[in-house]
């Protein structure tokens, strides 16, 4: 490594440590705790910290503008007690995250704990030491199991406005000092897409294809992201969250190992076996799970910014040919002398073809440029409550609204005080406007013909033959002859490449990539063989639906399984409006992301001149907190909320999960990651999810210390495709996906769908609200009760009742029912119901029959349910619980 570039990560270094973690503590003695805690990483010369404070003036600036407000001076101090009022502000929800009351007097033990825990890292290669604070000094500090230390999770950048932790903050300043060229500030946003994704996940005839397609596309992107961190630092990634990903932890094995930690007492291990035994036994799940998104955003030196998307680029595609070389190696070996040149000529063609990858930079403008521009984006053209408009009030308070003598003249151009004089607060337009370009790039799509050049029309018999497509795909041609599929067929007894399908390249690879006999992730992983092996049992469809109440009847011939209710369901979950909270327009309200202090000085001001609720400005440490809570629930929550309900989470990449479950839990299991994904309590996980009534949007989980998760304020919308276990397993990733988004634009988000393919060939298709509306609270009592009252062998309600209440109502198109006819069709539905409940169920009590009708005519009352739907409610519970049979 050259001087300039020791020098480079030295900078970094010495910036991460600018501001000490515990600052808040004791705000006006920060900069001499800082002095120590830089002591301890090497900066022992004063000269040298003098040098490298004036180098990173510039970086530190652009990360307070563009994290925080310019807060007028001495008028908003606020003394951090971690209680309401001066506790840290959930980003999203603003709920505040209040500690215990002695937590301010425990400061000094908390100081200590934090120079305790990083003390032993001590090298001369300054980029690994960067690395290894960034990634691990906050873990190790609040798993240290001392008192208090896990608060410091959240400790606040700045008390006047604490809803981003300081650990965020001084991941900004580091990336912003990475933007440093020539002594000035020139950064620039790169945001960066793989694409084609859902299309390839779904190419799967088993659970373990449909969890390989995925964690392959996180493994491609992750490689992405270490081409861009080796040259600029993982802080430069601002989305997704990298520090705790199992993923971008194992390309950093070699580091980890490297470096050993004392652990407990007396236990001396590397920090990669340390990592391991936090875990426990969800070490190797945590490893393998997808939670990587193919999409990232990167705080980038303006003049490389092109070459970093390139090297990003380039690495994906040297990564996917060097599996593709592991996997041709083992395939060429095991079907010995059934391959030739043009198979492997074809082999690499189809890798090459494979990625589909887009990017775009925004260079930093000066704030007439960024403004001009950010006017002209389409979402700037209707409307007064404009990104743009929100933007300009925020600068309007700064600069018009504060009273003059209260104006901190350090943040301004001269001495008349306004104008401001960091363009690092126009970070919400620098974005919007990277967006906009690669949205623009992403549809100027790049048609390249598929077109296998090896063999032309006019080829021979033998060569057609060789013409023949991927079973899943139906695009890429097949590898290999007759002669090696049938090599392949019998591999494992049938079990390995079941039937008589055949596969083209990258289907082979997703079959093959991953198995402990090629040997090429196992060896990545570092795992023991068993432990691996174990981490990727994955079941079939068909033993997932055993796991419905009555498990199985017996074994086939073939010795599979035979189920006693023979439905499963694939879980489609995605987050609501998530592009508008990334972009900003889904910001909280400003005042309400402030101290006390801070928003009885402003608000009367703000107050006194507008009637609008201004927003909070979209920052660089909002994104990171913001994708902080996303790959919190993604890694920590999702895969132990699937197993409660006996499924296997398949992929969880921040707000976007697909899960497979018994067919009987589905609802309920979908329930639970919706409560996992808001932070509130839900009866059926509390031992995963332990969260306190007072703090929502926090949680408490295995990672051993407090959490953020995006919180009360956002919501999901979840798709379920219900169907036989034989059902093909492609069509039903589709049309969970599918069902995912009929969620959002029939049921207006914030919604569940249920799509149930019955053998017979009818599709049933219900939807309803979650259960904090009213609406939502009927139905999903409804299902809790008819499931009550029709199952087990005191059933009082016969199976017969949906199917009897279905042939009734059918007359009616209640699809078809306009408004006009609605209050007397609701009338005679009830009559229906009367008359079907009688007869289905004699055996219910008065009080009984009473709380099943008055639950219906609530349902009834709510105008924006679909008639439909109330059948349809019936037989979609009576499918998820049935007791054997087909359809």
């Amino acid at each position: 490594m050259t001087q300039d570039e020791q020098l480079f990560w030295k900078l970094k270094l010495f910036a991460y440590l600018h501001d000490p973690p515990d600052k808040c503590f004791n705000i006006y003695r920060h900069e001499e705790n800082a002095v120590d805690y830089q002591a301890n990483a090497g900066f022992t010369d004063p000269d040298e910290r003098r040098y490298l404070s004036k180098l990173m003036k510039p970086a530190d600036h652009y990360a307070s503008a563009a994290d925080r407000f310019v807060f007028p001076r001495r008028k908003c101090s606020t003394s951090y007690d971690g209680q309401e009022g001066s506790s840290y502000i959930h980003p999203l929800s603003s709920q505040p995250f209040t500690t215990p009351n002695d937590l301010k007097q425990r400061a000094e033990s908390l100081s200590e704990t934090l120079r305790d825990v990083v003390g032993a890292i001590d090298m001369d290669d300054w980029r690994t030491k960067f690395y290894l604070y960034w990634r691990r000094w906050l873990e190790n500090a609040v798993t240290t199991k001392k008192e208090f230390a896990q608060y410091l999770s959240f400790s606040p950048a700045d008390t006047r406005i604490p809803d981003h932790s300081i650990w965020n903050h001084m991941s900004a300043t580091s990336a912003f000092v990475g933007c440093i060229e020539n002594k000035s500030m020139n950064p620039a946003l790169l945001l960066f897409q793989l694409g084609g994704v859902q299309e390839f996940i779904a190419q799967a005839r088993s659970t373990r294809d449909l969890w390989s397609g995925s964690y392959l596309l996180s493994w491609l992107i992750a490689h992405a992201l270490k081409a861009i961190s080796d040259e600029v630092g993982p802080d430069a990634i601002i989305f997704p969250n990298l520090r705790n990903n199992g993923i971008f932890d194992m390309l950093h094995r070699e580091i980890l190992d490297g470096e050993t930690f004392k652990h407990g007492d007396t236990a001396v291990m590397t920090l990669w076996e340390c990592m391991l035994e936090e875990k426990g036994d969800y070490a190797p799940r945590l490893l393998l799970t997808p939670t990587l998104p193919n999409r990232f955003l990167a705080l980038v030196p303006a003049s490389k910014a092109e070459k970093l998307a390139k090297a990003a680029e380039e690495a994906i595609q040297k990564e996917l040919q060097h599996i593709g070389d592991v996997v041709w190696t083992w395939i060429e070996t095991t079907a010995a002398g059934t391959l030739d040149e043009r198979d492997k000529e074809r082999w690499y063609y189809q890798i090459e073809m494979f990625p589909v990858i887009t990017w775009a930079v925004q260079p930093w403008l000066d704030a007439g440029a960024c403004l001009e521009e950010f006017a002209r984006l389409p979402v700037n053209q209707n409307g007064d409550d404009t990104p743009l408009q929100r933007l300009q009030n925020m600068l309007d308070l700064a600069e018009e609204w504060l009273p003059d003598d209260d104006r901190d003249s350090r943040y301004y151009t001269d001495k008349t005080k306004t104008k401001l004089n960091n363009p690092g607060i126009l970070w919400s337009a620098h974005y919007a406007l990277a967006d906009a370009k690669l949205a623009a790039r992403r549809n100027t799509r790049d048609f390249h013909a598929w077109n296998d050049p090896f063999y032309g029309l006019d080829a021979d018999v033998h060569e057609r033959e060789l013409l023949v497509k991927d079973s899943l795909s139906g695009k890429e041609e097949v590898i290999g002859d007759k002669k090696f599929w049938e090599i392949l067929h019998k591999l494992e007894n049938g079990r390995l490449f079941p039937g008589r399908h055949r596969y083209g390249t990258m289907n082979l690879i997703k079959r093959l990539w991953c198995r402990s006999e090629v040997k090429y992730l196992l060896d990545k992983t570092g795992l023991e063989k068993s432990s691996y092996e174990q981490a990727l049992g994955f079941d079939s469809v068909c033993d997932v639906a055993c796991k419905n109440s009555g498990n199985s009847k017996g074994r086939n011939d073939e010795g599979e399984l035979i189920p006693v209710n023979s439905y499963v369901a694939l879980i489609a979950m995605d987050g609501d409006e998530m592009g508008k909270w990334v972009s900003g327009e889904k910001t909280p309200v400003f005042l309400k992301q402030l101290s006390h202090k801070a928003r009885e000085y402003l608000e009367p001001i703000i107050t006194g001149i507008t009637e609008k609720e201004l927003r909070r400005l979209l920052t660089p440490s909002y994104h990171m907190q913001f994708s902080e809570a996303l790959s919190n629930f993604s890694t920590w929550l999702a895969a132990p909320v699937v197993k409660k309900f006996d499924g296997q989470l398949i992929y969880s990449g921040g707000d976007d999960v697909l899960a497979m479950v018994p067919a009987e839990k589905a609802i309920e299991c979908a329930a639970a990651l919706r409560a996992a994904f808001r932070g509130e309590g839900f009866e059926t996980i509390q031992d995963i999810l332990p969260v306190e009534e007072s703090r929502p949007g926090f949680v408490q989980s295995m990672a051993g210390y407090p959490l953020v998760v995006p919180g009360p304020s956002a919501d999901v919308s979840v798709g379920i495709a219900m169907g036989h276990c034989k059902v093909p397993l492609q069509m039903m990733v589709k049309e969970a996906k599918r069902a995912e988004k009929t969620a959002k634009k029939t049921y207006g988000r914030s919604a569940l769908t249920v799509f149930l393919y019955k053998r017979s060939g009818e599709i049933i298709e219900w939807g309803c609200k979650w259960d904090d509306t009213e609406s939502g609270r009927v139905e999903q009592e409804l299902l809790r009760r008819v499931t009550e009252l029709s199952r087990g062998d005191d059933a009082h309600l016969s199976g017969r009742f949906p199917y009897a209440l279905a042939e009734l109502l059918k007359p009616y198109d209640l699809e078809k029912v306009t408004d006009t006819g609605r209050e007397r069709m609701k009338a005679i539905i009830m009559k229906e119901f009367d008359h079907v409940l009688d007869r289905q169920g004699k055996t219910l009590n008065v009080d009984q029959k009473k709380d099943l009708r008055k639950l219906s005519e609530t349902w009834l009352k709510q105008t924006e349910n679909k008639l439909d739907d109330f059948v349809k409610l019936f037989l979609v519970e009576t499918f998820m619980n049935r007791q054997g049979g087909d359809d």
